[in-house]
């Protein structure tokens, strides 16, 4: 006994049941879906099987469910299936409470078995497995019923605070997809109002590019750069990645619209020497030119300086008449993208050449219509980045929340 909460093995708590296994030949094209494990995180990508099956395996929404084999973070552990009704299949196990256990206490609380289970996997990252009959075994401080309750719905309040958020965010960010659409494409008028091609059709003119407003130019990217290059592949005799040096950018760093070090690489001095063709400098455009993130941007800041890149992304370096801001946006734009690829995404291994971005054409708006155009793409960008971090507040209040409240450190009282 701890805080008079009860440690009962998870066999006390629920039971298990693993769902069916299908095969290829049992999918058809209309019937029930077939719940997988992808579709745990969101996939609306169904199989369906047409066949009759039995009741115990047909799940509702509001139903818990726990991924017993799958990647560890992303794939593996409690979920809370919201719909709509398919059938199980195998590698996830339906969760049905006993009499005196809350079903939303007992979701919150199968995360333990969850840190248990990947506590015991072997190696740090990867995936994870857990058999039914250890995870049974695994102990679950255990309250009264009553505390269940007020445990979970603590819980569920920091939640929906956290749904709430993200679905601001979703919204958001669908806002700027129309706005960047609207503010590369059509721009600002002299009152700094978003020009109306319908309105006054006289503002525009046809360009290789499409209708465009009169006082913008058509550049191509070598005429509007002091430089295009590329970096090299780090296959130098004796090269090792270090802990600590000149930031070394690949491909997986380079986002859409922003650079992402949470994992970084570094090289020594030593090798950055041998690459200074393609040293970065702030205001700097990346934009990858292989792989499954191809074509995807961003703009080197000054805070993440040294850097270099390797040969998978392209360095763009834009003269004064261009402000990088600008270009990094334009790209943003998925018809954009597309046009940048081209046949490309046809290949077995697509890649842009440094020839192709060279050619590419660009729309080219005077520079103070740029900056007008930068300065509320900026304050848009920056009430995402202000909703995000409250998100990652939010969900760091839930981690600790849930320490807490199911280990019975904190009670919750009536």
């Amino acid at each position: 006994m701890s805080n008079n909460f009860e440690h009962k093995h998870l066999s006390q708590l629920c039971t298990l049941l693993n769902g069916l296994a299908f095969k290829p030949e049992d999918w058809s094209e209309y019937g029930h879906p077939i719940i997988r494990i992808q579709n745990l995180n969101g996939s609306s990508d169904f199989n369906f099987c047409n066949r009759a099956v039995p009741s115990q395996y047909m799940i509702p929404p509001d139903t818990v469910l726990f991924s017993w084999s799958g990647n560890r973070g992303t794939s593996f552990g409690p979920y809370w299936w919201k719909g709509p009704s398919g059938v199980l299949n195998q590698h996830i196990f339906k969760v049905s409470p006993k009499p005196d256990i809350y079903l939303r206490w007992l979701y919150y609380s199968l995360d333990l078995a969850r840190q248990e289970a990947e506590q015991q996997a072997h190696g740090g990252s990867g995936l994870v497995h857990v058999r039914r009959t250890d995870l049974l075994k695994y102990e679950i401080p255990t309250p009264p019923l009553p505390e269940q309750r007020r445990i979970a719905e603590t819980l569920d309040t920091i939640d929906k605070a956290i749904q709430k958020t993200e679905a601001l965010i979703s919204k958001l960010k669908a806002m700027k997809q129309g706005l960047l659409h609207d503010l590369l494409t059509r721009g600002l008028d002299a009152s700094g109002k978003l020009r109306d091609p319908k309105a006054h059709p006289e503002q525009f003119k046809d360009s290789p590019l499409g209708r465009i407003p009169k006082s913008w130019d058509i550049s191509r990217g070598i005429n509007i750069s002091e430089l295009i290059t590329k970096g090299e592949s780090p296959n130098w005799q004796g090269f090792s990645y270090e802990n600590e040096g000149v930031l070394f950018i690949t491909s997986e760093n380079v986002r859409d619209g922003f650079l992402y070090v949470s994992y970084p690489k570094f090289i020594s001095p030593k090798f950055d020497h041998k690459l200074k063709r393609s040293r970065l400098k702030p205001g700097d455009v990346l934009i990858n030119l292989v792989g499954a993130s191809i074509g995807r941007s961003c703009l080197f800041l000054k805070r993440f300086e040294p850097a270099n890149i390797n040969q998978a992304v392209c360095l763009l370096r834009l003269r004064n008449s261009v402000k990088p801001d600008w270009i990094v946006n334009y790209l943003q734009l998925p018809i954009v993208i597309s046009r940048l690829l081209g046949e490309q995404v046809e290949t077995a291994r697509p890649n842009l050449s440094l020839t192709q971005i060279s050619d590419f054409l660009f729309p080219i708006p005077p520079l103070y219509e740029q900056t007008d155009v930068t300065i509320i793409l900026i304050a848009h960008d920056t009430r995402i980045h202000t909703e995000e971090q409250y998100r990652d507040k939010l969900k760091l209040q839930k981690k600790g929340l849930m320490h807490d409240l199911l280990s019975g450190k904190v009670r919750v009282k009536e």
